[in-house]
Formats: structure tokens, sequence, C-alpha cells
């Protein structure tokens, strides 16, 4: 089919405008794949974004930490009441135990023929 040369003419600038234009939609295409550039720019300079987000860690922890509670807590009262709490925690355990076997674990239901003397809870099975 013969063409005229105009319309052979704009034909051929139109194919190109679409080969340039699509060339244009890739390279936006790229430019705007955010995930893709981070991806590429820390394969780059990976120390330099190591530092960077350790830097902003660092800053973000000072920013938003929270305020202390009790400034009045000093010097031996700080050290005794921790100290105290961990040389009592054995004694308040056996305290809670005994009290625990003392209401709940009743010695009148278990069977005066078993095996072990010692006292079983409700529950277990002989």
């Amino acid at each position: 089919m013969a063409r005229d040369p105009q319309t052979q003419a704009l034909i051929e600038r139109l194919e190109a405008s679409r080969r340039r234009l699509g060339g244009e939609v890739v390279a936006l295409k790229a430019r705007l794949n955010v995930p893709a550039q981070i991806k590429r720019q820390v394969a780059r300079r990976p120390w330099a974004w190591f530092g960077a987000s350790a830097g902003a860690g660092l800053i973000a922890s000072r920013l938003l930490r929270r305020p202390r509670r009790d400034k009045r807590r000093k010097g031996v009262v700080r050290f005794l009441v921790p100290a105290l709490l961990a040389l009592t925690k054995p004694w308040l355990k056996t305290l809670l135990l005994r009290e625990i076997q003392r209401r709940f674990v009743h010695t009148s239901s278990i069977p005066s023929n078993s095996k072990d003397s010692g006292t079983r809870f409700p529950l277990s099975k002989p």
C-alpha cells in the first residue's frame, strides 16, 4: 500500500515518539522504585548506612527516653533494697510454698497404705 511522504513521515515520527516515551517510562519507574534505590545505595556504601543508622538510633534513644521517676533513691538505699530482696527471695519462696501446702493439700485424703509418706496435691495420681 502506497502512502504519501507526509503520512509516512508522521508514522515514523509517531513510532520514534513511542520508543522515546517507552524509554522514559522505564526510566521513571526505576527512579520511583524507592526500595530498589535504597538497596543499591546500601550495597554501594554499607558502612555509611551503618553509621547513619547507629547515629539515628543514638539520637532517638536520647530524645525519646522516659524521664526518671524517682531521683531521691541515692546511696545506701539504692544498694540495700535490691540486695535485701535477693537475700530474702529463697525464704519467701519457702514460706509461700508452706502456706499453699497448708491451705490446699489435705493429708487426711491420702490413704494410709500409700508407698510414700509425703504429702500429695489433691489432683495428683497415686
